[in-house]
Parts: C-alpha cells; sequence; structure tokens
C-alpha cells in the first residue's frame, strides 16, 4: 500500500465533479507512456513477491490472541533496521527487503529489496529471504511490549475474530490489559491506517456504491449452529448475523480488506510476452485459491467458504445498484473493482472474451486511432469505466509527462491477474493476485516458485492454457467453497498446446489438474506439476546439485496439496477448531479456541511445533536440499 502523498484531499463531491478531467488526462497519460513503452525490450527476466502479514499479540496469561494496530510504527522501526540484514541475520542474503503499511492498521508488507531472477541461485535463496523478512519483523514486534506479552507476526490469511469487542488493540492501547480490551468499540478510522490516501479510498468505495460496505459469508451449519437470528451477541451492533439468516456480515469495509495475500509479480521481456503472460495466467487465477486456501473463519465463525477472496471482493464493491442489477449490458458493470479478470488482452485470444463488459468508446476509439490492435484496446478502455477514488487538489492539473493520473485508474483496478505497464527500470509486468497467504517460508516459497517455473515451462515448451472467459469465471464462483479442492471439479484445457485445431475443455479436480490423470475417456491431462518437471529435465543448471531437490521438494508439496495427502491450511485450521475440546459444535470460534489457533499457528511459522500435523509434518519430511539452509524466526 504505501506511501502517503503531501496535499489536500478533494471530497466526493469534488471528484465526481473532476472526474471527466482526470480520465482525460490519464488519457493522455497512456498513450505518451505506451509509445515510449510499446517497443521496449527487457531482456534480463525479474520477478519478486508481495507477503502481507498480521501482527498479532499473544497474551499468555490471560489466554487471548489480538490483532495490535500499530503497523505505522513498525514500519518505520524496520526501515531503520533493514540495512543490517547481513550482520544481524547472519546470512548473505543479497536481495534485501522492502517493507511498507498495508490498508489495514494491523497487517505489513513485504518484498524483496530488489528482484529475483531466473538463475539457479535465485530460487536457491527464495526462502531463506522470506524467513529473513519473518525474522526482521519478529524482532521489531519483540521490542513493543518485552517479557510482558509475545507480540508476533503471522502470514495468516484472516484473523478468526476480526471486528469483535476486544479482538483488536489500537495504538493507543498498546500498554492495556487484555480485560481493558472486551469493550472497546472500534470504527473503521481505527482499523484503517492513517493515511490520507487509504481513508480517503475506504470512504469513497462506500460513497460511489450508496451502500454500506459488507460482506455476507455463508456459516457453516454444524450440529448445534443457531442460524436465525439477526444479531449474534459476540458481535458489536455493527457485525453479527443480519440481512440474511445463515450469514455472517462482515464490516466495515477495512476488515474485508484486512485479509492477507501472497502475490508475485514477473516481468515479461517485451510487451508481446508480457501479454501472453496475463493471458496463460488468467485461467491459473482460480485454480491456485482453492490450492492455498487458508480463511475458513470469519468474525468468530466457521464459514462455509475456506479462502477471503469473495470477502475482499464484497467489501471493496463500489459499483452502484444501477450498475450492477441493470439489463442494458452497456452499462451493466458484472465484475466489481476486485474481482475477476475482464477478458484477455491479446489479440490471438480475443474470440475467447465471452462474457459482455462495458467499455469506455472515446478511449476505446482513441487507442484504435493509435494504432492499438482491438483486444489491447478494449482492455484499457475497459479499466476507464472506474472513477478514480481520491484526489489531490494540488495535483489535479497535470500534463501527459505526469502519470499520476493514470496510475489513478489503473491501480484501484484490483483484478485476479493484472498487466502493468512499465515504470522507471521496470518493464511490463504481470502481478497475479489470488494466492493466499501460507503459515510458513517454506510453503510460501514453494507456491511462488511453482507459479514461476510454470511461466518458464509455458514459455520455452510453448504450452497454451487459455479457454473461454466464461469458464475461467465459473471456476472462480466455485474456487471459495469450503473444500473446494476436493469437492468441486474446475472447467480446465486439457490440451495444453498451441499447435491444436480446437481447445478442448473437460472438468476435472484439482488433483487431476496439478498431478495429471484421464479427464474422460480418451482423453488424458498431463498435469501441471509433470509438465514443470519435464521443463526442469530440459535444463542443464544444476552444477552442485542443490537445485533440483529444492525445487523438487516444492513441488512435492504443491502435489501433496491437490492429491490430498497434505491438508491446506483452510482444512487444517477447521479440524483444529471443530477438535478443540471447548467448541460446542455451533460454528463458534471462541477467545479460547482463537488464542490456542493463534498459538498453534504462530508455533508452526517458528518451526516449533512438535506435532504430528500435515502443515508441520510435510514442511519436516519433504527433503531438503544439501548445503541449502532456512532461517527460523
Amino acid at each position: 500500500m504505501g506511501k502517503s502523498e503531501e496535499g489536500t484531499l478533494l471530497s466526493w463531491k469534488d471528484i465526481k465533479n473532476n472526474t471527466k478531467h482526470v480520465k482525460d488526462t490519464a488519457l493522455q497519460q497512456f498513450i505518451r507512456l505506451y509509445r515510449e513503452v510499446k517497443d521496449k525490450t527487457y531482456p534480463t527476466f525479474k520477478w519478486g513477491d508481495e507477503i502481507e502479514y498480521m501482527m498479532v499479540r499473544l497474551d499468555h496469561s490471560a489466554g487471548t490472541a489480538h490483532l495490535v494496530l500499530n503497523n505505522g510504527q513498525v514500519v518505520n522501526d524496520l526501515a531503520g533496521s533493514s540495512s543490517m540484514n547481513k550482520n544481524n541475520y547472519h546470512c548473505d542474503d543479497p536481495y534485501g527487503a522492502d517493507w511498507s503499511v498495508e490498508m489495514a492498521a494491523y497487517m505489513v508488507e513485504s518484498s524483496p529489496g530488489r528482484p529475483f531472477g531466473g538463475d539457479v541461485l535465485d530460487y536457491l535463496l527464495v526462502e531463506d529471504n522470506l524467513s529473513i523478512r519473518r525474522k526482521q519483523l519478529n524482532q521489531v514486534l519483540s521490542r513493543i511490549r518485552p517479557g510482558i506479552t509475545e507480540d508476533t507476526c503471522l502470514t495468516l490469511a484472516s484473523f478468526p475474530r476480526s471486528g469483535l469487542l476486544g479482538a483488536m488493540i489500537p495504538s493507543n492501547h498498546l500498554d492495556s490489559d487484555a480485560s481493558m480490551l472486551s469493550e472497546l468499540s472500534l470504527g473503521q478510522d481505527d482499523y484503517a491506517t492513517p493515511l490520507p490516501r487509504t481513508r480517503a479510498v475506504l470512504e469513497n468505495l462506500l460513497r460511489r456504491s450508496h451502500r454500506s460496505a459488507a460482506a455476507r459469508i455463508p456459516v457453516f451449519r454444524d450440529e448445534s449452529s443457531e442460524l436465525n437470528n439477526n444479531i449474534d451477541p459476540l458481535t458489536n451492533p455493527e457485525g453479527g448475523i443480519g440481512f440474511e439468516p445463515g450469514h455472517v456480515i462482515v464490516g466495515p469495509c477495512i476488515l474485508g480488506g484486512g485479509v492477507a495475500s501472497m502475490q508475485l509479480t514477473l516481468q515479461g521481456s517485451n510487451f508481446e510476452e508480457a501479454k501472453l503472460l496475463h493471458d496463460q495466467l488468467l485461467p491459473m487465477a482460480p485454480i491456485m485459491i482453492p490450492l492455498t486456501a487458508a480463511a475458513p473463519i470469519f468474525h468468530g465463525f466457521l464459514s462455509d467458504w475456506d479462502s477471503r477472496w469473495n470477502v475482499i471482493e464484497q467489501t471493496a464493491d463500489c459499483r452502484t445498484p444501477e450498475e450492477r442489477n441493470s439489463d442494458d449490458e452497456s452499462f451493466r458493470i458484472p465484475k466489481p473493482r476486485f474481482g475477476p479478470v475482464n477478458g484477455y488482452v491479446s489479440s490471438s485470444n480475443e474470440a475467447l472474451n465471452d462474457v459482455p463488459f462495458p467499455h469506455d468508446d472515446a478511449v476505446y476509439a482513441r487507442c484504435i486511432q493509435e494504432g492499438i490492435d482491438p483486444c489491447f484496446a478494449r482492455h484499457t478502455a475497459r479499466q476507464f469505466i472506474r472513477d478514480p477514488l481520491y484526489l489531490l487538489k494540488e495535483r489535479l492539473h497535470q500534463d501527459d509527462t505526469d502519470t499520476e493520473h493514470l496510475q489513478n485508474i489503473l491501480s484501484t483496478n484490483w483484478q485476479a491477474v493484472r498487466l502493468k505497464m512499465p515504470e522507471g527500470d521496470m518493464g511490463w509486468r504481470v502481478e497475479f493476485r489470488t494466492m493466499e497467504a501460507q503459515l510458513t517460508d517454506f510453503e510460501q516459497a514453494a507456491y511462488l516458485i511453482f507459479v514461476i517455473l510454470l511461466t518458464r515451462a509455458t514459455l520455452a515448451m510453448g504450452l497454451d492454457f487459455v479457454s473461454p472467459l466464461s469458464k475461467v469465471d465459473e471456476n472462480m464462483a466455485k474456487a471459495t467453497k469450503r473444500d473446494a479442492i476436493r469437492g468441486q471439479t474446475f472447467a480446465f484445457r486439457v490440451n495444453p498446446s498451441k499447435d491444436v485445431d480446437e481447445i478442448l475443455v473437460r472438468d476435472m479436480t484439482i488433483d487431476m489438474i496439478v498431478n495429471g490423470g484421464e479427464a474422460e475417456e480418451g482423453v488424458n491431462f498431463p498435469g501441471l506439476v509433470p509438465l514443470i518437471r519435464r521443463y526442469l529435465d530440459m535444463l542443464e543448471n544444476d552444477e552442485d546439485g542443490r537445485f533440483r531437490p529444492m525445487v523438487n521438494g516444492y513441488l512435492d508439496l504443491i502435489s501433496a496439496r491437490a492429491s490430498g495427502k497434505v491438508k491446506t491450511t483452510a482444512q487444517w485450521i477447521r479440524e483444529f477448531v471443530v477438535n478443540h475440546p471447548d467448541y460446542e459444535h455451533n460454528s463458534v470460534v471462541t477467545d479460547k479456541i482463537n488464542y490456542d489457533l493463534m498459538k498453534a499457528c504462530s508455533d508452526i511459522s517458528r518451526g516449533n511445533l512438535k506435532t504430528s500435523s500435515d502443515i508441520s509434518q510435510a514442511h519436516n519430511d519433504i527433503p531438503r536440499p544439501r548445503g541449502a539452509h532456512v532461517i527460523r524466526s
């Protein structure tokens, strides 16, 4: 999320009055930038990750766990210590770390200080770099209240009791006892990072949509669940089960957005390759949701979802009722600002964009006039249907040498896969956004390298995974459901070659998509992991013998998750709650259950949990390469 801008924020009314001016200027900026970069090449492959952390206080004497709303101070402290990585952590880490605040005041984000590449050494050091970052953050957190409680970072997709009374510690109560927190009633301003831009974006999402921001989440129905009340006694009046029986309502907006992901961004060698990578990753977006599922609890209830995706999609939805419900396809916006991808961007895949989506006619016409191909012109014009969410009075008037108005439009189109224009020394990039944060750095490294190697295999072997956009959207709708990794099938292309006359799409389980199998009689799909292994067999770059064992360990985890041999984080969390001695089979996650769960998550992430749980056992059992080391928190 990041930096604060100096200036005077305009009101929503003034933003609306200046929207046409901003969009006209943004279009001029786009055309100027496109002319400059459309033919540039970027021969060095670069990629990086963005990991989101929640800051959690474990009060062992009280048996409670709380979120700590203090990311500004923590990031400032991290900025002061980030230059000391090598001396402090006894590791030759050539990448370092960058830190920034997230929208929610209990979250921070890290990325490598410089990008990874595609060499063997880059892959070997990803997990180490992730572990160093975790250790650095935990070291800063340990100084907040030393010796009294344990403040720790968790790469946790959702905090089970987020938004409930007493679940969060604001920055002005960091020294308060747990008993003093139970009556604290907090609002969006308390939850949100205190940056003007953050506050403006959150407020204007609501003002634009003419509704209260809330996500309706179906509650898991256990044998003693009572799901017919409008307000649940565990919640404050802003939350609880309302609107629709059997659903928990998560609000305000920031609580829906305050869920943690694991994202990666990779650079294409040129514009055409970046478009190709965008389109190849598009059908992977829903597949990676159940494969990384890690969020089965919201607002103190076990839910019927295993993922955060639908929650943030609902709370960031700023469409007006007319835009959501209109019968006029040229006006109706079928997808929210944060949501599934609007379409493929390569001309060769334009026929697969079989889901109608409106676009700005003037922007489209100007792009065509510039000589931009119709598919990418339509992609650009679709982004311009979204209004800016914040403006600074001092930056209202710009010329085409700036890019602020353009980035205001592009950077708030939060789709599952994003094509990003060059900035500075960064080329055309693709951002992959659907993966959930995992408890351990081993798991996170495994998923990151899995996706990166899949893109490398796609380019090297001429693979092609695209299928009709309507099928991808159907997959997105299924992906968040409880136990989707075992209980759902997903429409996926079974002949992933460019040299075919017809695209064949069949319904397959995640296991079959990842590990391969017979989709139907006579139709076999090779599987994503076997395709990556085939690509690795083509390489001759493992001189010291470390690379292949490490990558095999990562691929073994992905394969085992898909087959069900190793539980997803969501499955493990759900079973932990259901098997807890205090659980009353009523869907409710109490303070005691929450504390024990957070303590176990902390122990797993630090490598301290000595149990036979599938997550920790997978981490210990999968072979480690010779000479490799992992920095423990």
